[in-house]
């Protein structure tokens, strides 16, 4: 009976019915009397947990795990319990603590030569160093990540490791190679008949940078409903903003903001803070766009305070040069550009220049090393163009705002 209930639970979860995979599993945990299949059971039930971004509970049973291992000792068993825990302190914006999880698992696997596990383990220390804007390392990490699990035959690691590799190569602006490996990891996992939303989510951010943006729409509806019947709620959140960001794109704000607000109340349900940052500079934007200045700079507060929190500067930077962009527009008259060529008296531009880590210049973070900076009006008409093209590297180069 308990066996059934274990393959009951399995096929659950294989299946993405996970309200039915967790009453299964705890039905098993509480009742199964072998020791390494209740352990098997509770890491499992942690990954149910973890796909539902019930992140508390996934952690709680992973260290249930790690604690038994110190009786009955296990190394394989640990490793993986490691590995997953280390995930999910990443997704939780725990970035040194996902990296303490991950290099001693990256160890357990180094030491048992198992080489799929360990190039899943590097696969997560990749997207933690992406975070980081470590990029080079990143890009290393990823690409011995990626031959390690092509030698070793783990498909499905190679799945999640080229939609990565996409990921980093897509912030580093090389489009073309980001999208091939996009294109690889969402047939890698048609062949595998596994989730394809995550390379689907990042296929269409692509897209959207290449201004093809009813394309990039398509594509994370598509990404949306997959992440709907599988209850992921992490990817349909990030889907939720992005698709919100194509409606502030065409000017739509009303339909921009009631999706990023349904976005930002999905993300306080999982505290996912990393989220919580970013929908909350969206909010911010789209309220100086509708000239609420009031609400936009509550907004693009909370949003600098979650930053400082999680220690993620490139977030900050972000979210203090676009609170800088509002106060300008709410110091101005005759309209929200005119006379931006003299902010220097503004308290906007000390916000700009804290955004790069400078104090007497914004422009040294936010273009290369050896270019020319433009003059504040004429970066400020291209901030007008990312008010009609919704994605800015487009209007400003490398600028992060």
């Amino acid at each position: 009976m308990l066996e059934y209930t274990l393959k009951a639970a399995s096929y659950a979860a294989d299946n993405y019915r996970n309200r039915e995979a967790v009453e299964m599993y705890r039905k098993f945990i509480a009742r199964g009397d072998d020791p390494e299949k209740v352990r098997e059971a509770r890491l499992d039930l942690g990954d149910v947990f973890g796909l539902m971004a019930d992140w508390q509970e996934a952690i709680a049973l992973y260290d249930e795990v790690i604690a038994s291992t110190e009786t009955l000792p296990n190394r394989p068993l640990l490793g993986r319990t490691l590995s997953r825990k280390g995930f999910i302190r990443h997704r939780m914006g725990e970035n040194t603590g996902a990296l303490e999880c991950l290099s001693e698992a990256r160890d357990i696997f180094s030491e048992l030569g198992n080489d799929a596990g360990l190039s899943g383990v590097m696969n997560n220390i990749g997207t933690v160093y992406i975070d980081l804007n470590r990029y080079q390392e990143a890009v290393s990490v990823l690409e011995s990540a990626l031959a390690l699990a092509v030698g070793s035959g783990a498909e499905e690691e190679e799945m999640f490791i080229c939609s990565n590799l996409g990921l980093i190569y897509q912030r580093m602006n090389h489009l073309e190679k980001a999208a091939d490996y996009f294109k690889r990891s969402i047939s890698t996992a048609e062949r595998l008949n596994r989730r394809r939303n995550i390379a689907l989510l990042n296929y269409g951010n692509v897209k959207y940078m290449q201004s093809r943006v009813d394309e990039a729409e398509a594509i994370y509806r598509e990404a949306m409903e997959i992440a709907g019947e599988m209850g992921d709620r992490h990817v349909a959140r990030v889907l939720m903003n992005n698709i919100a960001a194509i409606h502030s794109a065409r000017g739509e704000f009303a339909e921009a903001l009631e999706m990023f607000t349904g976005a930002l109340n999905l993300a306080r349900s999982m505290n996912d803070r990393k989220g919580l940052r970013l929908l909350n500079q969206s909010i911010g934007e789209i309220m100086s766009f509708l000239g609420d200045y009031e609400a936009s700079g509550e907004s693009f507060a909370r949003a600098v305070e979650t930053a400082e929190e999680l220690g993620d500067e490139r977030g900050l930077g972000t979210a203090l040069g676009k609170t800088g962009l509002m106060l300008m527009m709410k110091g101005t008259t005759g309209g929200p550009w005119t006379g931006l060529g003299k902010p220097c008296g503004s308290p906007a531009m000390p916000m700009t220049c804290r955004a790069y880590g400078n104090t007497g210049s914004p422009w040294p973070g936010c273009f290369g090393k050896g270019m020319t900076p433009p003059p504040l009006p004429s970066l400020l008409g291209k901030w007008q163009q990312y008010r009609r093209t919704g994605w800015p590297p487009l209007a400003c180069g490398s600028c992060p705002l």
